[in-house]
């Protein structure tokens, strides 16, 4: 093995040819070898025992600087003076060292642990739902979600319901789940690590009860679509109007937060859910009501998107459409929890109370399933466009009529059955 001097600059000289693994021997030091490898170099001790040579790591150079290594092998084996194998030594002394580290990261919360989780390269972890997720997207979550509920919780002391209670609080299902995942992730390294007895999130169900049946009552509609008629302290109006065209239309949350001008014509009263949009792949055109090309028509027209995202100029997310929705209920004093699926939700069994077909909502919605699966999807190519215009119609006027109180008995006007 080569040997350099216990200078700054040999050291930090010392190479590994061809990014081979190299031990370079201290002069006037032995035992004591400075192990370089094409990324890593580190602070080694070499002993014997039985006949056998062992290799302990003191620690990483240059964050342990040469003087600190000579004391670290020095106190090594005095601890280590009197048995026939300082290596024992060493792995006692770590033993020990985890276990102190165990019960001080004990009283770490979960704000100061996450991090070490969540900052790890991709590479090293996935998440529990079994696909990568990126980490960014996974910090901010946490900071959006998590910390603001949970973050000086410590470690031991979060309980089921702490975690179930953070996913009854999240409106979109689809955000619930991520971060239900990605806290069942660093829950499960804190585990490893020895910091907690049991990963308190396994437990949770990732989507919170009832969510698939919210449907939204006569007055919270009348809460909803009176207060979104104008300006909301804290909320885009831009924002808010794609709230309501997602109401009006039974529109997916993604359809109305990407939609494009291309796609929207004022003139004809229609607008095109493009198949890349659509959730089944299929492009899909509506009949607009007059109650949505006003919400159309008040929007701004300077760029591609409708309902544009403020700093990127790119399509708004979901998540920010969740969160717009929360702070209306908030504003509005709606308490009773619903998220952006739940519009769509409500337009379209208030529609059914309206005497609308099965087969016209399904179109509304874009389902292939139901009455237009198999035989029937094949053979009837009726787009249904007159019905459907009649039944969106029917809807947005009835929020009208909610808004203004008209037939305030809560009895339903049924506009006939569309055919």
């Amino acid at each position: 093995m080569p040997t350099i001097k216990p200078t700054h600059s040999a050291i930090k000289a010392a190479r590994s040819p061809k990014g081979k693994r190299t031990f370079y021997s201290i002069e006037g030091h032995p035992g004591l070898y400075l192990r370089v490898g094409a990324r890593s170099r580190s602070w080694m001790l070499r002993s014997e025992a039985d006949g056998r040579t062992r290799w302990t790591v003191i620690g990483d150079h240059p964050t342990m600087p040469f003087q600190d290594a000579v004391t670290a092998v020095a106190k090594l084996r005095a601890t280590a003076k009197g048995s026939a194998n300082p290596i024992e030594a060493e792995r006692f002394r770590r033993k020990e060292e985890h276990r102190r580290r165990k019960l001080e990261l004990a009283e770490y919360t979960l704000a100061e642990f996450a991090p070490t989780v969540l900052g790890k390269p991709l590479s090293e972890r996935r998440s529990q739902m079994g696909a990568k997720r990126s980490a960014p997207v996974e910090r901010r979550l946490f900071a959006t979600h998590v910390e603001p509920m949970l973050g000086e919780l410590k470690l031991r002391e979060i309980r089921t319901g702490h975690i179930a209670k953070l996913r009854e609080s999240i409106a979109a299902p689809s955000t619930a789940r991520k971060v239900i995942a990605m806290l069942r992730s660093v829950l499960s390294h804190a585990l490893s690590e020895g910091h907690v007895d049991a990963n308190v999130a396994i437990g949770v169900k990732t989507t919170p009860a009832g969510s698939r049946s919210r449907v939204l009552s006569d007055a919270e509609l009348k809460a909803f679509w009176t207060g979104t008629a104008k300006a909301i302290p804290g909320v885009r109006n831009s924002l808010r109007d794609a709230l309501r065209l997602q109401l009006l239309l039974a529109l997916r949350a993604k359809e109305a937060a990407s939609l494009r001008w291309i796609d929207v014509d004022l003139d004809d009263g229609v607008l095109t859910i493009p198949a890349e949009v659509a959730k089944n792949g299929k492009a899909h055109t509506l009949p607009l009501p007059r109650q949505a090309l006003e919400v159309l028509g008040s929007q701004d027209r300077d760029g591609e998107l409708v309902f544009p995202a403020r700093r990127s100029h790119g399509p708004t997310r979901t998540d920010t459409m969740a969160k717009v929705l929360t702070k209306i209920r908030s504003e509005l004093a709606l308490t009773e929890q619903f998220g952006t699926h739940d519009l769509r939700r409500t337009a379209a069994t208030r529609l059914a109370g309206l005497g609308i077909a099965p087969h016209v909502i399904e179109r509304i919605l874009n389902h292939l399933s139901g009455v237009f699966a198999g035989t029937h999807r094949t053979y009837n190519r009726y787009s249904y466009e007159e019905s459907m215009a009649h039944a969106l119609q029917g809807w947005a006027d009835e929020l009208d009529r909610l808004a203004i109180g008209a037939a305030g008995d809560g009895k339903v006007v049924k506009i006939g059955r569309s055919r």
